[in-house]
């Protein structure tokens, strides 16, 4: 069983991979070829996992790191009706996601209570009770010099299991493998299997080594497009467009952690896909080692015609001509050739 996963900037048309292949016959797609699988790109995934558990060594940090974990797959798990991990995992995340915290902590833990989960009224009733059980219990028990006798309440309270993680790198690597080994083998039993943005561009090598197989095709769009999109098309209001030095700054400061890597990775510009269509797609066929055949459904669901509406924004919009003079000077190295 092979992964491949594509992999972008924001805006640069990586979806469009996704769409691709889900054309061809014999490779898994989701039924929402866009949904992303953010196992490395949230604060309580995996990579915090990792710092914690191997690098930090704190027993606190390493027991709320696995329980943030837990509480980060139910939050996938039920984010939406249409479209989830449980439901990309065919209902087997949860379950899986358990067992991996399980083993991480080889299954070794002591319980305690926990009032985390409690809502603001029972916090507040659980003050109150425990102020009056506190200054009745010491008005009928002496304690000796460094003792309590007054048992703590419980109430509200829920207990919780504190594993005793011991971990190495090696250890780590192999128990996160294997989690991921089953949790794609339960949704289908092709060999290659088409996700959208598993892993981040930045970080590659550091990401898929708890892959078996895995290759990435990386995708990247005109910066001036980009711009114009975010601001006209989508309208989004988490992309730094209202300055466009700001902007430029951005753009610049997500490649700047582009490097080499030993993973297989294709580097593609979006533009190539819309205007040189058959090359790049052959490019691909040939990278994940497909046979041409198999696209069974072309341009059903990616259509470069269609998509050619979204290159080349600069004349749609001259009311932007002079922020686009500014990306032109200062992203030029970025600028793809539309003549």
């Amino acid at each position: 069983m092979k992964i491949v996963s594509s992999a972008g900037f924001g805006f640069t048309g990586s979806t469009a991979i996704t769409d691709l292949l889900s054309e061809y016959e014999d490779i898994y797609t989701y039924s929402i070829p866009s949904y992303e699988l953010s196992f490395f790109n949230t604060s309580h995934g995996i990579l915090n996992l990792y710092n914690n558990m191997v690098n930090n060594r704190i027993p606190d940090l390493m027991h709320y790191a696995g329980k943030d974990y837990l509480e980060q797959c139910k939050t996938w798990a039920n984010y939406g009706t249409i479209a989830n991990h449980e439901s990309f995992f065919c209902g087997k995340f949860m379950e899986y996601s358990e067992e991996y915290i399980t083993e991480l902590g080889k299954n070794k833990y002591y319980c305690n209570h926990t009032w985390k989960h409690n809502s603001e009224l029972q916090r507040v009733i659980y003050r109150i009770i425990n102020k009056i059980y506190h200054v009745s219990k010491s008005l009928s028990v002496k304690n000796s010099y460094g003792e309590q006798n007054i048992e703590p309440l419980t109430t509200f309270s829920k207990l919780e299991k504190n594993y005793l993680y011991d971990v190495n790198e090696e250890e780590f690597t192999k128990i996160t493998k294997d989690y991921f080994g089953k949790l794609f083998e339960a949704i289908t039993d092709k060999q290659l299997i088409n996700v959208h943005s598993l892993i981040p561009i930045q970080m590659i090598d550091e990401c898929t080594k708890y892959f078996e197989n895995i290759c990435i095709i990386a995708i990247d769009r005109d910066p001036r497009d980009i711009y114009l999109t975010a601001k006209h098309k989508w309208k989004t209001l988490d992309y730094p467009i209202d300055d466009v030095h700001f902007y430029c700054d951005y753009y610049k400061w997500l490649r700047s952690a582009i490097r080499e890597t030993k993973t297989p990775v294709l580097r593609l510009q979006f533009e190539d896909l819309v205007y040189k269509y058959d090359e790049t797609v052959n490019k691909i066929e040939r990278f994940l080692d497909i046979d041409s055949e198999k696209h069974v459904l072309k341009k059903t669901k990616f259509v470069p015609e269609l998509s050619a509406n979204n290159c080349n924004l600069k004349d749609k919009y001259p009311e932007e001509s002079n922020n686009i003079k500014v990306i032109e000077k200062e992203l030029g190295k970025w600028l793809y050739d539309f003549s």
